[in-house]
């Protein structure tokens, strides 16, 4: 999400089924599916949801920040280990 949130092609086109950037959040959810109830870490109780729920912030806002983001964006790399 964070490699291509800026791409200019994310900012046209989002996160459409169909576009460059679908196959992404198929693949989180395949990969989430394998996790109870879709939890991914329990440091906090991050979901698939909750990354997914950024990326579409991303979308309808041309890649910029929400308040959403703001907040749930070092949330989410901390209880993936990222931070």
């Amino acid at each position: 999400l964070m490699r291509f949130r800026d791409e200019a092609e994310f900012r046209r086109v989002g996160l459409h089924p169909t576009g460059p950037y679908g196959h992404w959040i198929a693949n989180l959810e395949k990969w989430a599916d394998g996790f109870d109830m879709g939890v991914i870490s329990y440091e906090g109780w991050l979901t698939a949801e909750d990354i997914i729920t950024a990326a579409e912030e991303y979308a309808s806002n041309q890649g910029g920040e929400t308040e959403f983001t703001v907040q749930m964006v070092p949330e989410i790399r901390s209880r993936l280990g990222l931070e």
